[in-house]
């Protein structure tokens, strides 16, 4: 089972990270098109809802601003002209169309699904587990954590303190999702 769900991890990264090279993602974010049944596109059509549901303020059309701030290892301020430049490629409604058979980038759009990939990844592993014959299981990326099972088990998660080594606090749940 564990091997089950380190091989789907592992494919969820390369297929849907930003630093693959290889994957889904890169694929769309170079050619601009993939088929709307990968992992990629279920991904997409979830994050069609999100943006829709937030007003837009949840846009993973803004690869480009990310890129042009140089997250994760920014060391400073970009020039504005880059930023207005990143600018006008973003914008979900404006750069992605969703149609039955692909998901469609515009040319010069990039996209980067960090704050969802992982949430989807843990969702999906415990889903596999849990097909596999799992009463109960708790799966954890990075602070993504699903839980739960059959037994009514309940789980404490703790949430880590910003500022210091401390708790902040806990978060008890039988059946969900925890993301700190």
């Amino acid at each position: 089972m564990m091997s089950a769900a380190d091989s789907l991890l592992n494919h969820i990264d390369v297929q849907l990270g930003s630093f693959s090279g290889t994957g889904q993602l890169h694929r769309l974010n170079t050619e601009g098109s993939i088929p709307a049944e990968s992992e990629l596109g279920r991904l997409a059509r979830l994050s069609d809802t999100l943006v829709r549901a937030t007003g837009g303020s949840f846009d993973p059309s803004l690869g480009a601003l990310v890129d042009v701030w140089g997250f994760p290892s920014a060391d400073s301020v970009p020039d504005p002209d880059r930023i207005d430049g990143a600018l006008a490629v973003t914008g979900w409604e404006h750069m992605v169309a969703i149609t039955d058979d692909s998901i469609l980038l515009r040319p010069g759009g990039l996209l980067d699904f960090g704050a969802v990939a992982k949430g989807w990844a843990v969702d999906r592993t415990w889903t596999l587990l849990m097909e596999m014959g799992a009463e109960e299981c708790l799966v954890e990326v990075g602070g993504e954590v699903r839980c739960g099972g059959s037994t009514g088990r309940v789980w404490n998660i703790g949430v880590r303190h910003p500022r210091s080594d401390s708790l902040a606090g806990v978060v008890s749940i039988t059946d969900g999702a925890v993301a700190t």
